[in-house]
């Protein structure tokens, strides 16, 4: 369940399913995995970055009470030229281009779809 999905093949139905999944069964998951991949080691923390995260900020704190939310900030215009950039070079990989005055607006909507997702999580 990921936005890269999203982003290589534009497939509507599966960004609304995304959008829609309850992303504990997710996060448990992934916790479980990322105590596999330690056992037997040193207990340290790990570093996770997605901006997939913000979906699913709720779920995440469940799961992982004790992490630590690191938000950086961009100016909007420079995250929407990367976001088009990066969606281009996976489409160019996995499907058709899209036009680039079209890119920039379904990638635009995204940007402020996520802005108005969640309130900054205090720590």
């Amino acid at each position: 369940m990921s936005e890269e999905f999203v982003s290589t093949g534009r497939i509507p139905t599966y960004e609304a399913f995304l959008h829609a999944a309850d992303l504990d069964p997710v996060y448990r998951w992934q916790k479980r995995f990322l105590q596999h991949l330690q056992f037997g080691c040193a207990n340290r923390r790990w570093v996770l970055k997605s901006p997939d995260h913000v979906y699913g900020m709720d779920k995440l704190l469940t799961v992982f009470p004790d992490a630590a939310i690191i938000q950086t900030h961009r100016n909007p215009v420079d995250v929407l030229k990367s976001q088009i950039q990066l969606t281009q070079v996976l489409e160019a990989i996995y499907a058709r281009p899209v036009a680039r005055d079209r890119l920039g607006i379904s990638e635009a909507r995204k940007v402020k779809q996520i802005s108005g997702l969640h309130n900054p999580v205090p720590r």
